[in-house]
C-alpha cells in the first residue's frame, strides 16, 4: 500500500520521501489552520497555524524559520497527543524523520528544532492555561512564554500563516 497523501492542493505527497516542490507552502498553511492543538479538547478551536505563528513571534531572531517549520510534519502526519506519543516510540521516530527532511528542504539546520524545544515547552503552559476548560497547569515548574491567545477563524490563522512564510522565506 502507497504511503502518499493527497494534499489540499491535489499533490500526491509520500511523507517519507519527501522531495523538493512535494511541500507547498498553501498546503500546509491550509491543513494547520485546520488542525486543532490539543486533540480539539480547548474551549475553542484554536490552530496549530495560529500556535506556529504566535511561536516564531517570541523566539530569537535566528531561531525563527526553526520555529516556522517546527510543526509542518502535522500537516502530512496530522498529530498526537503527546501521552498518546510516548506510548507509540515508532510514530515519534518516523515524526522525526519526516521533520528532518522538511528542515532539509528548507536548508534549516536540524538542530534548530532542540534549540526551540523550550519555547516550544513554554508556549505549551500558556496555551494550556488560557485555553483548557480547568486552566490545567501542563508544567507548573516552566514560566509560561507571556502569550495573551485571542483564537482566530481558521481563514485568519491561514492568511497569518502564508504572511510569515513570506516574511521568513521571501517567495511564495
Amino acid at each position: 500500500m502507497s504511503s502518499q497523501i493527497l494534499t489540499f492542493s491535489g499533490k500526491m505527497v509520500d511523507p517519507f520521501d519527501l522531495k523538493r516542490g512535494d511541500i507547498e507552502p498553501l498546503s500546509v498553511a491550509h491543513s494547520l489552520s485546520l488542525l486543532n492543538r490539543y486533540t480539539g479538547h480547548t474551549k475553542v478551536p484554536y490552530s496549530v497555524a495560529q500556535h506556529t505563528v504566535l511561536l516564531v513571534k517570541k523566539v530569537p531572531r535566528e531561531l525563527r524559520r526553526a520555529a516556522f517549520l517546527h510543526d509542518w510534519n502535522e500537516s502530512l502526519m496530522n498529530d498526537l497527543a503527546r501521552p498518546v506519543k510516548t506510548k507509540l516510540p515508532e510514530y515519534t521516530t518516523q515524526e522525526r524523520i519526516v521533520q528532518k527532511q522538511i528542515f532539509e528542504l528548507f536548508n534549516e539546520p536540524f538542530e534548530n528544532l532542540d534549540a526551540i524545544a523550550s519555547y516550544d515547552l513554554r508556549i505549551c503552559v500558556d496555551e494550556m492555561q488560557q485555553l483548557m476548560t480547568n486552566g490545567w497547569q501542563y508544567a507548573p515548574d516552566v514560566e509560561p512564554l507571556g502569550i495573551i491567545i485571542e483564537p482566530w477563524e481558521w481563514q485568519v490563522a491561514r492568511k497569518n500563516f502564508i504572511d510569515m512564510y513570506q516574511v521568513l522565506f521571501g517567495h511564495d
